[in-house]
């Protein structure tokens, strides 16, 4: 069965309108998309600023068991997505990975520029998957905790080109990827697992603040270079002499 989608001019948030759908739909797949979000959300609270032209996309999907997290898997679906994009070459072209745990990058003269993220929440024992990509809109004064970028922004800069990207094609992209995802588990997860040998940038960082859970408190701490074993499920932190190994989930966010 496909997407349900529905398109909103604004709303609160994308992933409160998919809730609020779940409760009265007989279709197990939901998704919205909206213009703006007024109290958009990203991870562990923080909001996502969502001006008009962005991606804002929300959707259900049943539960994931695999050793890679939700988050990492719907951000290489899109990362996924883009590559293929053959009918647009601006989004074909673009030079976009995936730093841990849901950071959707683009690169340019060896920074890392955040071009979207993932929200992942259990809702009732489904997923709820929150999408946010700086696709249109102006994102350069933004004061976000990273340096970021939008699609056309980065055209502007590297071809003197300000492309216009159609944000409910795209997103109606994504979808079909989800839906053959969500059909085609085993092989699906074969060609995201080798998709992610070559956009998993979290390696290439140096000299990175790290905020992770320690003692049941949040602790920030420097370490010169990052190691990250989607199979073990574990996090290599490296500092001068000294090593501190530490599963995903005490990760909360890698400052880049």
């Amino acid at each position: 069965m496909p997407y349900q989608l529905y398109v909103l001019k604004s709303c609160i948030s994308t992933q409160d309108e998919v809730k609020k759908r779940i409760e009265i739909s007989q279709n197990d797949l939901i998704a919205v998309l909206s213009e703006t979000q007024t109290k958009g959300r990203g991870t562990y609270s923080r909001q996502w600023l969502s001006d008009v032209g962005g991606l804002y996309l929300s959707l259900s999907h049943p539960i994931i068991d695999h050793f890679l997290p939700p988050s990492t898997i719907f951000s290489l679906i899109v990362i996924k997505t883009l590559y293929e994009s053959t009918s647009n070459s601006y989004l074909a072209r673009l030079p976009v990975g995936i730093i841990y745990p849901n950071d959707i990058v683009l690169v340019y003269k060896q920074n890392y520029y955040k071009l979207g993220g993932i929200l992942v929440e259990n809702y009732k024992n489904i997923l709820i998957v929150g999408i946010g990509l700086n696709i249109n809109n102006r994102v350069k004064e933004y004061n976000f905790e990273h340096k970021a970028i939008s699609i056309k922004e980065y055209y502007e800069i590297t071809e003197n080109i300000s492309p216009d990207i159609e944000v409910e094609e795209l997103s109606n992209r994504i979808l079909t990827n989800v839906e053959i995802f969500y059909q085609n588990k085993p092989t699906s997860y074969d060609h995201l697992l080798e998709l992610i040998k070559y956009v998993d940038f979290t390696p290439n960082l140096k000299n990175i603040s790290v905020i992770y859970q320690s003692d049941e408190r949040e602790t920030v701490e420097n370490f010169q270079t990052i190691e990250v074993n989607f199979f073990s499920r574990q996090i290599k932190l490296n500092k001068n002499n000294s090593t501190l190994l530490i599963q995903f989930e005490r990760v909360r966010r890698i400052m880049y």
